[in-house]
């Protein structure tokens, strides 16, 4: 009796087996442990890192390719799964109300029908979250493109018990003219609600340190 045939091994390219290594080493798909940071960039995210602990809200601008991203996903297993509660949302094109509806899925509510149904049951998970010690973390990303409708608003997801209370921490992160975006009169009620500005500047390094550490752990032997 004929059986099937054993599937074919999958073969590594003939460069990785010459230099005995498991995977690519300069591949995307990288832990967020694993990451290389240059000094640099661990000062920034102790920076960030300090200024949510302190309940604050954080701009976070730079160039493509500075590192932005990079910087972020070091911040993230900074930030203990019991204590905070982060969420990611990347449609910065919404409307108002489409940009909430957004936020809800993010955080596993049901979207509302209006605009101040959704804010409502966004607050309320917050205030809910504050009852269980747990602090939300709202990461809004390319927020350079947040429709000045949205940017207007958003200093009222901050308030809690007359401003007084610091539940959530939003953390903005975009090009260089986000900073300008929220530096303009109009913005003035966000923008004094900022706690950390960095702005993320390339960085001069040599590629050995973070080939060799790639390599290493690529490396089978």
């Amino acid at each position: 009796m004929s059986g099937a045939k054993p599937a074919r091994a999958s073969r590594q390219p003939l460069w990785q087996t010459h230099f005995n290594l498991d995977c690519a080493p300069f591949s995307k798909d990288v832990a967020d442990d694993q990451l290389w940071l240059p000094s640099s960039k661990l000062v920034l995210v102790d920076e960030l890192v300090e200024a949510l602990e302190s309940r604050g809200h954080v701009l976070l601008v730079g160039e493509p390719g500075v590192g932005k991203t990079c910087t972020l996903r070091a911040l993230r297993p900074r930030l203990s799964e019991t204590e905070y509660r982060l969420t990611y949302c990347h449609n910065a094109t919404l409307g108002r109300r489409d940009f909430y509806r957004q936020l809800c899925m993010a955080l596993g509510l049901s979207p509302r029908a209006t605009a101040a149904a959704v804010f409502h049951s966004v607050s309320s998970h917050v205030e809910e979250l504050g009852r269980q010690r747990v602090h939300p973390v709202f990461l809004l990303d390319e927020a350079h493109l947040l429709q000045q409708q949205v940017l207007e608003h958003l200093h009222v997801l901050a308030n809690y018990q007359w401003d007084q209370k610091p539940l959530m921490s939003m953390v903005l992160v975009g090009l260089p003219e986000l900073w300008g975006q929220l530096s303009l009169r109009k913005n003035r009620s966000l923008w004094s609600r900022i706690n950390c500005s960095r702005s993320v500047r390339p960085t001069r390094v040599t590629s050995l340190a973070c080939s060799s550490l790639r390599c290493g752990i690529c490396r089978t032997h």
